[in-house]
């Protein structure tokens, strides 16, 4: 099994996965992944576009999954975003420890600029793996939810100044915090 994308998957489970407990400040909800159903509770709204890193949604899902210890599993999160471009986004950690006496796991997906580039509707779903075999490597186990849609709305990325007169003007409180009050 030779191919780009199961390649990139076999070097992302290469990696640590942390799966220390970890503090959640300013996180308003924990969204839910139903596994015997494969579907994935969202927010509508995932981020703005040119975001990168500012959003970040928590997942929670059972530990074990016909009889699978999904902790030991590599996740990654597949998505498509509105220009149809696709993107990996590798979760970086299973939290075991804050739910661990409900058989929980928490982890995390921060919406890269790869994610939000563009605005309109992101398709997406997760994908939790396990690949053996040295030489001839395939996938021991794969489990995939059902594709997800949420929204990134329309945001501003100015790039470039404009070399207009009134433009400068404008920014003048940048240089002289009072000198708004010259161009009222």
């Amino acid at each position: 099994m030779a191919n780009a994308y199961f390649d990139y998957l076999a070097s992302i489970s290469k990696t640590k996965i942390n799966d220390k407990g970890v503090e959640y400040t300013g996180i308003d909800k924990i969204y839910t992944v139903d596994l015997n159903a494969r579907t994935i509770d969202t927010p509508e709204m995932l981020s703005v576009q040119y975001d990168h890193n500012a959003e970040v949604i928590l997942f929670e899902m059972p530990r074990y999954y016909d009889g699978v210890d999904l902790a030991t599993t590599t996740g990654v999160v597949q998505y498509i975003n509105a220009d149809g471009n696709a993107g990996i986004y590798c979760i970086p950690f299973f939290d075991i420890v804050t739910k661990e006496a409900e058989n929980k796991i928490i982890f995390p997906w921060y919406l890269s600029g790869l994610a939000t580039k563009v605005s309109g509707k992101i398709k997406f779903s997760f994908c939790f793996y396990i690949i053996s075999g040295e030489e001839n490597p395939n996938f021991a186990y794969k489990l995939n939810t059902q594709a997800r849609t949420g929204m990134i709305l329309h945001g501003l990325d100015i790039d470039e100044m404009s070399d207009d007169e009134e433009f400068k003007k404008g920014l003048a409180y940048l240089d002289e915090p009072d000198s708004y009050k010259k161009i009222l």
